[in-house]
């Protein structure tokens, strides 16, 4: 423990070192091994700053030691872009198992994982053809499976879906009647649209993990949620609007959007100088 009077400059360098190189507390390696992320130290010291910036204008030292000290750069991941034909052939894998609607709906509506399995039929309109996602499925050892609303409150929003899924959704509708009445008592009847066969919610660990083993087999890296970021490239390719995107996604503005498909602008940008050719010199 440093008294707040004697921290220095190197105190704090020497944490955030420290902390990109085994700051981890809760066990998961990944890919950067057992250190915190330069995103995540970055946040730390954008908070030490703010409270030593405080200390400072009550007097309590005499300047800011954080000024001294550069956070390590966040480093920004290129999402990776699955093409619409594998994620067609990706859908397909998962047919006849209860994986198969998590995944379709990650593809078709980009919602998030906990908002697909906190999806009840009640917030399905198959007249309108619209999806409301107002909450998500969520587990943790102390509360077990639980439904929760975002904090954020455009995650709370209606997605509009193709006949497509319209109709697919009625014929899985139908389906899980059917299974519902074969399994006979004993059936959890939760109204969820992506449950088990015994009408249970998946947990959402479940679908990482079996969704990972199964792609994986068949030859594919890609995680559950990059199927969210391949809805979106898929829109954005097509010409549709940001703000469009944005919308469907839960962004809680469309700055966010932008900064995660930055990576489809220059193939935008070619498909407009393309089309503004056309407007100009066609004859």
């Amino acid at each position: 423990m440093i008294p707040l009077k004697d921290l220095k400059p190197k105190h704090i360098r020497d944490y955030y070192d420290k902390a990109l190189e085994s700051g981890r507390k809760d066990g998961k390696t990944k890919a950067l091994g057992v250190g915190l992320s330069p995103t995540t130290v970055s946040q730390h010291h954008r908070v030490l700053r703010e409270a030593l910036q405080h200390a400072l204008e009550l007097e309590m030292i005499p300047r800011n030691p954080a000024d001294a000290v550069k956070p390590p750069r966040k480093v920004k991941h290129e999402i990776k872009f699955l093409p619409v034909a594998d994620a067609n052939k990706i859908i397909d894998l998962f047919k006849g198992i209860y994986m198969y609607m998590p995944v379709f709906l990650a593809v078709t509506t980009g919602a998030r994982r906990a908002e697909i399995l906190g999806l009840t039929w009640n917030d399905v309109d198959l007249k309108k053809g619209i999806i409301h996602i107002r909450r998500g499925l969520y587990v943790t050892k102390e509360e077990g499976v639980f439904f929760k609303e975002p904090k954020n409150k455009t995650s709370q929003r209606s997605v509009a879906i193709s006949p497509n899924v319209v109709k697919t959704l009625k014929a899985y509708k139908t389906e899980q009647k059917k299974k519902k009445l074969a399994f006979g008592e004993g059936h959890e009847d939760k109204d969820i649209v992506c449950c088990l066969q015994d009408g249970r919610p998946i947990i959402p660990a479940t679908v990482t993990k079996r969704f990972q083993e199964t792609t994986e087999n068949a030859g594919y890296k890609v995680t559950f949620h990059q199927l969210r970021h391949a809805h979106a490239s898929f829109l954005l390719q097509q010409g549709e609007h940001p703000k469009v995107v944005s919308e469907r996604l839960g962004h809680s503005n469309i700055s966010i959007t932008m900064d995660l498909y930055s990576h489809i602008a220059p193939n935008l940008q070619k498909e407009a100088a393309d089309r503004l050719d056309d407007i100009l010199f066609k004859k």
